[in-house]
């Protein structure tokens, strides 16, 4: 059967926005302080709004209201900040609203559990638990370069019983490989790309994936869960919390 559908062209990737291109500069360096992001992350204030929510949920647990964008860096502390202010700026760029049954709301749940799960699982992995969390919380940004580019694709593949296999019949590629291509294409720092190509990290966050697919499958859960899933999913509920304002 023909594909009707025009194949995924990474050329086409949009570039940085203008007033996220700095953020990400700064995001992007090993050497950078939790002042250096806080001061970047002010000059963007949509991040910064999405930071003091992040700050204020349940997820993070604050013992009373946070209003300063630097209260709520130092409550969160640098690893999460850099990692949901760079999901965030990422997912600036594209505009989703063509794909009908893309889900904001289940795109971030599936980021942030796979994040959490990540980082749990990658000090028996050996792998940094900043660089699995980052990465896990950007596992599925292909997928918003796909619904950008190829809505009715995305869209048609969204509704098949395997939406990996039915994106990359239709897209011509699946989403790891379209947020690879995305992350090259921004020159982010090589330690994140690993997690897409054959290797270690790519391996923690496939586990990872496959964990968080336990917990978001709509029938129950088998008992017990796995670890590290059963003690992310004890937070189930924060997590899913989040996602509704990172999808806000």
């Amino acid at each position: 059967m023909t594909n009707p559908f025009t194949p995924f062209n990474p050329e086409h990737l949009p570039n940085i926005l203008p007033s996220s291109a700095n953020l990400l500069s700064v995001l992007s360096s090993d050497e950078v302080s939790l002042e250096d992001v806080a001061i970047a992350v002010e000059a963007n204030p949509t991040i910064a709004a999405k930071l003091l929510a992040v700050a204020n949920s349940p997820w993070a647990r604050p013992v009373a209201t946070i209003t300063s964008l630097r209260a709520a860096c130092a409550r969160l502390g640098l690893d999460i900040v850099r990692s949901f202010a760079l999901a965030v700026a990422m997912g600036r760029a594209f505009d989703t609203n063509r794909c009908p049954t893309f889900s904001p709301r289940r795109y971030w749940l599936s980021a942030v559990l796979t994040s959490e799960m990540a980082a749990n699982m990658a000090p028996q992995q050996g792998v940094r638990p900043s660089t699995a969390r980052t990465v896990g919380l950007l596992h599925n940004v292909g997928l918003l370069a796909l619904a950008d580019q190829l809505p009715d694709a995305v869209d048609e593949a969204l509704r098949a019983p395997d939406t990996h296999a039915a994106l990359t019949a239709l897209c011509g590629t699946g989403y790891m490989q379209a947020g690879h291509m995305l992350l090259e294409h921004w020159n982010l720092p090589e330690a994140l790309l690993e997690g897409f190509v054959a290797g270690p990290l790519h391996d923690l966050i496939n586990d990872a994936l496959a964990q968080t697919k336990l917990l978001m499958r709509e029938e129950e859960a088998p008992e017990p869960l796995p670890e590290p899933a059963a003690r992310v999913g004890a937070r189930i509920d924060q997590a899913r919390a989040l996602a509704e304002l990172l999808a806000a």
